[in-house]
């Protein structure tokens, strides 16, 4: 049988092969060459079928790229071809492509390289064959994956992820919050991320609340604040009055240069000198008429503010011309001489002097002057104004022997850093909250002979704390929830006694019943009471032992 004959046969696998061939036209016993000749000029007519098998031919075939004189090139539309989206009506293509799909070039190539012959072995890169459905090929990683009749090899799949994070490994991480890969894969932060950058503690304070009530707030280093604790009244700032085991940011608020936490409402110092509070406002406490808010708002009125400090219900601010103004909670005239029971807005304290430090306690307030004398003014029943005497007044009295750099108030106590480091404090002593081995009233100002160098003092409900240069936190007083640190149990102690913290403090704030301290990494570890979370570790369970706040 001739070559060109095998041609024939293999094309009548195709369903056209009736339609193309009449095997009434030649004989197998070596046929008519009328016969042949026009099976060839078929052959020559079909070779651009896609399911077609090239098996070898005589070189006298024409190539795919030579269009034969009676066949219309397949860009071309011919007058007697049918367009190649519709049969003709003598040959049946059901694989025809369409005019406007381009060749395969590597096809061409491939033929350019059988010298133009149809019927020599191609040997093409197997992504040559991707028209061709009946083709079994081994397609590379590169194949279409639009082809579910090819079998693709390829590799394991690599995640996609989704807009806004990054693949860091093997999972997707959201660059501008997690605290392992902030702003890129190999940046971890101590503490937490935000907008891709690592953000830490810089200051914490702790509410001088009730058994119903207690929270404390972190400042940040991009100076937004975290607060964490009860929220019964919105203290937290977050829009809610739902209590947190863990912090929460303050909404809205930016730019913070200094925080104030009282007993059920917050306030903030803003880098323009103005305040915002947010809370209870029982007392007028928040600046306003606002009975109680859960975001903070601008106190009216008031700016170019250089300090400021909140006791259990009561504000007092230091402006910039160094006077104080004072509002909220006066029934025993923390707000000063001439105030209502509760001031509803800021009124200026008077005969203070020029101030630059102040503090406020529960029922009285204190401040530093400019020339390190102290002034105090409130309830001095348990000699917490520290002239001498236990009485209230609402005119600042002076608290003298020291010249102060910084003052602290609590609920019944106050302490005073002096310029020389030394710690003098006065008031009620109760459970040793002096830190002199002793408990009983001291109505004038005593210095605490163990403690030097002291560089911050913090005094809460009977319990107080400070940091000294080369020494560890040390803390002393009542410490019935363990606020003191893990000292021996829950016995009180009324000298000063080393906390154990994971890295030193860098400032130290104590509350009702419980302490917080930022440390040199930013972190923040609390200790003490936690029945409202007041400890920012997820639980409620008090505690001894200093522990992270879960930022």
């Amino acid at each position: 049988m001739r070559p060109s004959l095998l041609v024939i046969l293999s094309f009548c696998a195709l369903p056209s092969c009736t339609a193309l061939f009449s095997f009434d036209d030649f004989r197998f016993d070596g046929g008519s060459a009328d016969a042949v000749t026009a099976a060839e000029a078929s052959v020559d007519a079909v070779t651009d079928l896609p399911d077609a098998t090239a098996p070898d031919a005589p070189p006298d075939v024409v190539p795919p790229d030579v269009v034969p004189p009676d066949v219309v090139s397949p860009d071309v539309v011919s007058p007697d071809v049918v367009s190649p989206d519709v049969v003709s009506p003598d040959v049946v293509s059901p694989d025809v492509v369409s005019p406007d799909v381009p060749r395969d070039s590597s096809l061409d190539a491939s033929l350019d390289a059988s010298d133009g012959r149809v019927d020599a072995p191609l040997d093409t890169p197997a992504d040559t064959a991707l028209d061709r459905p009946d083709a079994s090929v081994d397609a590379p990683v590169d194949v279409p994956p639009d082809r579910p009749d090819v079998a693709l090899d390829v590799g394991p799949d690599v995640p996609r992820c989704p807009t806004g994070m990054i693949l860091c490994g093997d999972a997707c991480v959201d660059p501008q919050t997690d605290p392992l890969h902030c702003g890129s894969c190999s940046t971890p932060c101590t503490l937490l991320c935000s907008a891709g950058a690592c953000v830490t503690a810089v200051d914490v304070r702790s509410s001088l609340g009730n058994d119903l009530s207690g929270h404390a707030c972190a400042l940040m280093s991009d100076r937004t604040v975290r607060c964490w604790g009860a929220n019964g009244e919105g203290q937290l700032g977050d829009g809610t009055r739902t209590s947190r085991t863990r912090p929460v940011a303050v909404v809205g608020l930016r730019n913070v240069a200094e925080l104030a936490v009282g007993g059920t409402h917050s306030c903030a110092r803003l880098m323009d000198g103005t305040v915002s509070c947010w809370g209870s406002g029982a007392y007028h406490q928040l600046g306003d008429d606002t009975a109680q808010r859960s975001t903070p708002a601008a106190v009216p009125g008031l700016s170019g503010v250089t300090a400021i400090a909140a006791g259990s219900g009561h504000v007092c601010a230091i402006r910039s011309e160094g006077d104080v103004l004072c509002w909220g909670r006066n029934t025993f005239g923390a707000c000063g001489p001439g105030a209502p029971a509760d001031t509803r807005g800021p009124r200026v304290v008077a005969n203070t002097g020029l101030l630059t430090r102040v503090a406020t306690g529960y029922l009285h307030s204190c401040a530093v002057r400019s020339d390190g004398a102290v002034r105090c003014w409130g309830f001095g029943t348990f000699g917490e104004l520290g002239d001498g005497r236990s009485t209230t007044s609402v005119t600042p009295v002076a608290a003298s022997g020291f010249s102060a750099s910084d003052i602290s108030t609590g609920g019944e106590d106050s302490c005073a850093l002096a310029s020389d480091g030394r710690l003098w404090c006065w008031g009620s002593n109760r459970y040793g909250s002096h830190g002199r081995g002793t408990s009983s009233t001291d109505p004038s100002p005593r210095m605490i002979p163990s403690i030097i160098n002291a560089t911050r003092v913090s005094v809460g409900s009977y319990h107080a704390c400070a940091l000294a240069a080369g020494a560890p936190l040390q803390c002393w007083g009542y410490n019935n929830e363990g606020q003191i640190g893990d000292q021996g149990g829950l016995t009180q102690r009324n000298t000063p006694g080393a906390v154990s913290l994971i890295s030193p403090a860098t400032t130290v704030s104590c509350g009702y019943q419980f302490t917080c301290a930022v440390l040199a990494t930013g972190a923040v570890q609390c200790w003490g009471r936690n029945t409202h979370g007041e400890l920012g570790d997820g639980t409620t369970a008090s505690r001894s032992t200093p522990l992270p706040v879960l930022f």
